[in-house]
């Protein structure tokens, strides 16, 4: 019986060593070049500050680095902020990562639309292209051409100081403009300068151009990367809850009850116990999104059915009150 057992745990440890194996070479790929890995699921999830380098969520603390506000000096421990985090199939691995937080649910639901954006109709089970760039962070690359990873990696961008860049153009500029100053001086005193100080103007003119040029190559292809920070936040929460638009979706042709009346646009799905409410304003507009509703739903006659699903953003203007539902405008009155 004991030898069993023995043999069962041997199996057991036997496998974990294996995975880890293969998990440990497909990581170490990531540390020479880009790779390819799966993004399984995103979520945005609401925190709550405490400073610029932590937030709390579920109760528990999280050391987040990134921030992506100019205004978080504004916020007071205890406010509300919102991370959009990715799952990704890490080696094998799940394991999640966030480019930052935001102040605004909004700021960062639109994180996640980007990311839509760039995969297309397929972000599910895409292609996510990663570089390990330290111990707790990796970097995201939004272009398919190579060269330009190349350029990413290369000695160059590792010790391009952007501010600096900034601070050398600068100078050579404000040179540039003092030589000018000079050379028109010399010009009204003396008349026209020797050869030799035009080939000085020249190399100068020549030299702050490249330099300038220099500067905004670097930071066009820095915008073609994004850095992303590993952290332990429970991935089954962001599998569970996923928000990307073209995961499995469950979708309804539901009837509902249209109400109009002194506080705007409610509509009531009995089947599914929810509403959808939008407000009318002081000048007795409905909001935008009403209005485009009342204008749909005129289409429909007397009985009003349309079409929901399961999924979507949690900021979107077509979800019911309840966060369970989504009108989905293109089925419903296409």
């Amino acid at each position: 019986m004991d030898s069993q057992i023995s043999k069962s745990k041997n199996n057991i440890n036997d496998n974990n060593i294996l995975n880890e194996h293969k998990t440990q070479d497909e990581l170490k790929k990531a540390l020479n070049s880009f790779q390819d890995d799966e993004l399984i699921a995103a979520k945005v999830i609401e925190c709550e500050y405490t400073d610029v380098y932590s937030l709390i969520y579920n109760e528990s603390k999280y050391n987040i680095s990134k921030n992506k506000n100019t205004d978080s000096f504004l916020l007071e421990k205890g406010d509300s902020i919102y991370l959009p985090v990715i799952v990704l199939n890490y080696g094998g691995t799940k394991q999640t990562f966030t480019s930052g937080w935001y102040s605004t649910k909004e700021s960062a639901n639109e994180k996640l639309r980007s990311l839509e954006k760039y995969y297309g109709n397929n972000i599910n089970n895409s292609s996510f292209r990663y570089y390990i760039s330290s111990n707790s962070e990796i970097i995201h690359s939004k272009t398919s051409n190579k060269i330009f990873e190349k350029i990413k990696l290369s000695k160059l961008m590792e010790k391009a100081d952007i501010d600096s860049k900034s601070v050398f153009a600068i100078s050579f500029m404000f040179i540039l403009i003092l030589y000018t100053i000079a050379l028109f001086a010399y010009i009204s005193l003396f008349g026209r300068p020797s050869s030799v100080g035009l080939h000085h103007y020249l190399y100068i003119l020549g030299f702050s151009y490249i330099v300038v040029k220099l500067k905004e190559g670097i930071m066009y292809v820095n915008t073609l990367f994004e850095d992303y920070e590993t952290t332990n936040i429970n991935s089954d929460i962001i599998l569970k809850e996923n928000e990307l638009e073209n995961r499995d979706v469950n979708y309804k042709s539901i009837e509902v009850d249209v109400d109009i009346n002194k506080s705007g646009l409610t509509i009531y799905s009995e089947k599914l116990d929810c509403t959808w409410t939008y407000d009318r304003h002081e000048n007795n507009l409905l909001d935008k999104s009403g209005r485009e509703l009342v204008q749909k739903l005129s289409s429909l006659g007397d009985e009003y059915v349309i079409t929901v699903k399961d999924a979507g953003y949690s900021d979107s203007k077509w979800v019911s009150s309840n966060g369970d539902w989504w009108i989905d405008i293109e089925s419903s009155f296409n």
